[in-house]
């Protein structure tokens, strides 16, 4: 049933893009909660990579705890005028 539909299915994804992009993807339309947590989410994003920087990886190995790196990690957001909690060291 649904592949006798597939013309039909492509035709409004077609409609639907071409009104899209018509429209200037609409991207005034955005309301600012959107665009705030948008910039929150890249400045976040920014910061784990300032902080991945400022560690230094040679052919020498060396042990850090996870306590060790959470304290940096905590620190280095502290630093940058963000809440210590919001460091995650999955990201």
């Amino acid at each position: 049933m649904l592949r006798d539909e597939r013309p039909g299915i492509l035709y409004r994804w077609i409609q639907a893009a071409q009104r899209f992009i018509s429209n200037g993807e609409e991207l005034g339309k955005i309301p600012s909660s959107v665009r705030d947590a948008t910039a929150a989410m890249f400045h976040e994003a920014e910061l784990h990579g300032r902080l991945l920087d400022l560690l230094e990886f040679g052919p020498e190995s060396f042990e850090v705890t996870k306590g060790e790196m959470l304290a940096f990690g905590e620190s280095f957001f502290r630093e940058n005028g963000r809440d210590p909690r919001s460091f995650d060291m999955a990201k």
